[in-house]
C-alpha cells in the first residue's frame, strides 16, 4: 500500500489487486457496511502512522478509482478542512464558513481548443485561472469565478471548445499536471 499526501485535508492511497481484495475494497463496492468501514478506518490509521494523515473522527469524502493493474486508488478528503491556499475565499456568514467563490473546471483536448477558449472568456468574470498540461494528453483550466457573476452561464461558451468537469471527475491536477500559467492563465494565454 502506498501514501501520497495531498495537502494538509486529502491523501491518495494506493492498493495493490491482492490489497484491494484482502480487504473488501473494490471500484465498485461501497464503504457502507460495517466490515468494509473497519477495513477502511484500518487503512486510514496506516496513513495516520506512515504520513502523518489524520482523519480522526472526522467525516470524510472517499473517491475510489480503479487502475490499470486491477488494484485501487483512493482519495480521501477530510471535509470541513479548507486548505491553506483556499482560505482567501472563505467568508463568515452567521457563524458558518461558507466558500465565496466557486473552481470551474474544463477539459480541452489540443491546445489550439485551450487558446480558443480562454479568448472568448470574459475577464471581468474571473477571479483567477489556472491551466495545466495533463500527463495523459490534454489540457485543463481552472476558473474560479467572481462572487455573485454567475460566471458559469457567462462561460458557457466554453463547452464549445472542450467539456466541463463534474466535481465526481475531479483528479489531482498536482500529481497529474504540469503548471503551465498559475493565477493568471486567461489573460495571459489570450494574449498568445
Amino acid at each position: 500500500m502506498e501514501f501520497f499526501t495531498i495537502g494538509t485535508s486529502k491523501i491518495k492511497i494506493i492498493l495493490s489487486k491482492e490489497e484491494a481484495t484482502e480487504r473488501g475494497i473494490s471500484r465498485d463496492s461501497s464503504l457502507m457496511d460495517e466490515q468494509r468501514r473497519r477495513s477502511f478506518r484500518r487503512i486510514l490509521d496506516e496513513a495516520k502512522e506512515k504520513v502523518g494523515f489524520d482523519a480522526g473522527a472526522e467525516k470524510v469524502l472517499v473517491q475510489i478509482y480503479s487502475t490499470a493493474t486491477g488494484g485501487i486508488e483512493l482519495f480521501v478528503s477530510k471535509l470541513g478542512i479548507v486548505p491553506r491556499e483556499a482560505r482567501g475565499m472563505i467568508s463568515q456568514t452567521d457563524g458558518a464558513t461558507v466558500l465565496s467563490t466557486k473552481r470551474i473546471y474544463y477539459i480541452f483536448s489540443c491546445l489550439e481548443d485551450l487558446l480558443g477558449a480562454v479568448r472568448c472568456i470574459d475577464s471581468s468574470a474571473v477571479e483567477d485561472s489556472s491551466a495545466y498540461l495533463l500527463d495523459g494528453g490534454g489540457f485543463c483550466l481552472s476558473i474560479c469565478e467572481k462572487e455573485g457573476l454567475q460566471a458559469e452561464k457567462r462561460l458557457s461558451l466554453l463547452l464549445e471548445f472542450g467539456k466541463k468537469l463534474n466535481t465526481g471527475q475531479l483528479f489531482s491536477l498536482e500529481e497529474h499536471a504540469t503548471p503551465i500559467a498559475l493565477g493568471d492563465a486567461v489573460e495571459r494565454l489570450s494574449e498568445l
